[in-house]
C-alpha cells in the first residue's frame, strides 16, 4: 500500500526536492564570493507527514475464560481441548427442559394476543374487508337498505293526471313492473292520437326521453327501467286526460309512510349494529400494549433459553474445560478457557508529547526484525484514556489492529511501528533551517530575485517529517529560496 512507502522511507526526503546549487554570477562578479557560501531550492509542491515512531509489543487480541450465567447440570459438552472453534459455536448445554416449556407458554400468548389485535384491525372502520366480522356485517346491511330502499321507489307506483290531480278515475294507465334504478324523479307521459294499433301513442320525458305506441293489452316498456304501462281503452276518457305523471317514490300513497318509516329503520339498524361490532381506536391501542408484552415475555423467555447454551464468543482453540457431563455449574465460575489464535494486537507506550498527534484510524506500519523488515499494515483502534508511567515518563497505552492475519504474526514479538498521524498532499514546504522565525507568530525566508536577496515573511503551517515545515502562505511556485548560507554570505547581504 501507498501509504506502507511513505513510512518506510520516512527518514529520507521523500519529495522529489531538487536542490539547486546555485553559482550567483553576479554576486561574485561584485562580491568575489563563491558558491559554497549558500543553498537554494526552488519551491514545488509536495508533500508533508507527521510520523509517530515507538516500538511495541504483539499479544493476543481475544482470550477469554467462559462461564454459564445460571446454574445447572451440564446435558451435553460438544468440544474437547484443542479443538479449534468459530464465533457463534455450542460449546456446553445445561438441561433446559423447564426453559422450553415456559418458552412455548409465552408463544402461544403471543400467537393468541396477536390474534385478537388482527381482529380488532380487520374490524376498524377504513380496514373493515369482507372476509372481517365488520365486513360481512356491513355488507349485510348495506344490502337490508338497498331492498328497503328498493321497496320505496316502487311502493305502490301509480299514473296520475298531469293537469287534473283529483281526477284519478277508472281512465289511468296501470304501472307494472320492478324499478331497477335508485334515482328518484317522475316520469311524464303524453298521450295523442296517432296510426298505431291502439289508435294512440305517448311521449315520454322526465327521468327518460323516448316514444312509444300506447298499448291497451300488452303492457308497454316505460323507459329502459324495468317498469311496463298499461293503459285502458281508447275511448272518450282517455282522450280527456292526455297527460299523465309517474312520481318515483309515489308519496301520495297511503302506505308511503310506512315504507319510509321501513327505509330509515334499516339505515339506523346499520349503523347500531355496526357500533356493536367495529374497533375503536382505544382498543386497538390497548390490544397493541398486549401483543408487545407478551412479545417481551417471549424475548424474556428465549434469554433464559440462551442462557442455557455456552457459545464462543470469537474464533480460537479450546485451552481448557474443567467440567464432566451431569455435574452441577456454578454461576460466573470459569468452566472454558478459549485463546484466539488468529487475532492479534500490538500494544504501543506512546510518550504524552507524541499522543496529541495520534488518533483512532490512524494507519501505521509495523515491521519484525525476524522477517527483514517487511511491512505489514496496521490501524490505530483504541488509545487508554489515563496514563502510566514508564522509566520516569508518562506513556499512554495504545492499541493496533492488524490489517490482515498471517500466520508468522504470533503473540509476545516485538515490533517496531511507525503511525502515519498527518498526511498532507501537494502544499509548499521548506526545510526548517531556509526558515527565520523571529517570534511564534513571525516568520520569513530569504529569496533570491534578479540577482538580489529579499527577506519575505511566510505563515508557516504543520512542522512534519524529515524537517519539512508546510508554508501556508508567502510563496509561490517557482520561487528561489535559500535553504543554507554561511555567516559570511549573510554579512555581506544584510
Amino acid at each position: 500500500m501507498q501509504y506502507m512507502n511513505y513510512i518506510t522511507k520516512h527518514k529520507v526526503v521523500l519529495s522529489s526536492i531538487i536542490i539547486i546549487l546555485v553559482a550567483l554570477i553576479i554576486y561574485i562578479a561584485t562580491r568575489g564570493g563563491n558558491n559554497s557560501d549558500f543553498e537554494t531550492q526552488i519551491i514545488e509542491r509536495t508533500t508533508v507527514r507527521q510520523i509517530v515512531e515507538e516500538t511495541g509489543k504483539v499479544q493476543s487480541a481475544q482470550d477469554a475464560l467462559l462461564s454459564f450465567e445460571q446454574s445447572g447440570t451440564v446435558n451435553d459438552i460438544r468440544v474437547e481441548r484443542g479443538d479449534r472453534v468459530f464465533r457463534g459455536d455450542v460449546l456446553i448445554t445445561l438441561d433446559n427442559s423447564e426453559q422450553y416449556t415456559n418458552l412455548l407458554s409465552a408463544r402461544a400468548r403471543l400467537e393468541t394476543e396477536e390474534a385478537v389485535l388482527s381482529n380488532l384491525k380487520r374490524n376498524q372502520i377504513g380496514g373493515a374487508n369482507e372476509t372481517s366480522q365488520l365486513g360481512a356485517i356491513q355488507t349485510q346491511q348495506d344490502v337490508l337498505i338497498r331492498n328497503a330502499y328498493t321497496t320505496l321507489l316502487n311502493n305502490d307506483l301509480r299514473a296520475y293526471p298531469q293537469n287534473n290531480p283529483g281526477d284519478e278515475d277508472a281512465a289511468a294507465p296501470t304501472i307494472s313492473g320492478t324499478y331497477t334504478s335508485l334515482e328518484e324523479g317522475v316520469y311524464i307521459i303524453e298521450t295523442y292520437g296517432s296510426a298505431a294499433d291502439s289508435g294512440a301513442s305517448f311521449i315520454l320525458n322526465g327521468l327518460e326521453n323516448g316514444k312509444e305506441a300506447v298499448g291497451t293489452v300488452n303492457a308497454t316498456p316505460l323507459g329502459t327501467r324495468g317498469l311496463y304501462i298499461t293503459f285502458p281503452d281508447v275511448d272518450e276518457r282517455f282522450l280527456k286526460n292526455r297527460e299523465w305523471i309517474v312520481e318515483i317514490p309515489n308519496k301520495r300513497s297511503t302506505t308511503y309512510n310506512t315504507v319510509l318509516n321501513n327505509y330509515e329503520s334499516a339505515q339506523n339498524t346499520k349503523d347500531v349494529t355496526i357500533a356493536g361490532v367495529e374497533s375503536t381506536p382505544e382498543n386497538i391501542a390497548a390490544q397493541e400494549s398486549r401483543v408487545a408484552q407478551a412479545r417481551i415475555a417471549v424475548q424474556a423467555a428465549e434469554i433464559q433459553m440462551s442462557k442455557r447454551t455456552l457459545r464462543a464468543p470469537f474464533g480460537g482453540v479450546v485451552s481448557d474445560i474443567s467440567i464432566s457431563r451431569g455435574e452441577i455449574v456454578t454461576p460466573s465460575v470459569p468452566i472454558v478457557t478459549l485463546l484466539s489464535d488468529d487475532a492479534y494486537e500490538i500494544v504501543v507506550a506512546i510518550p504524552e508529547s507524541d499522543i496529541a498527534n495520534v488518533s483512532v484510524g490512524d494507519r501505521a506500519s509495523v515491521s519484525f526484525d525476524a522477517y527483514d523488515r517487511e511491512q505489514f499494515g496496521a490501524e490505530v483502534t483504541f488509545i487508554n484514556p489515563s496514563a502510566t508511567v514508564v522509566d520516569n515518563v508518562p506513556t499512554i497505552e495504545t492499541t493496533l489492529k492488524f490489517d490482515a492475519q498471517d500466520e508468522r504474526i504470533r503473540s509476545g514479538l516485538s515490533a517496531d511501528v511507525e503511525i502515519l498521524t498527518l498526511l498532507l498532499d501537494d502544499v509548499f514546504a521548506l526545510p526548517s533551517r531556509a526558515i527565520v522565525e523571529r517570534s511564534q507568530t513571525e516568520a520569513f525566508v530569504r529569496v533570491i530575485e534578479g540577482g538580489q536577496v529579499r527577506e519575505v515573511p511566510v505563515e508557516l503551517g504543520v512542522r512534519g517529517d524529515g524537517g519539512l515545515v508546510e508554508i501556508i502562505s508567502g510563496l509561490s511556485e517557482g520561487d528561489e529560496v535559500i535553504t543554507f548560507a554561511s555567516e559570511e554570505f549573510l554579512a555581506t547581504v544584510e
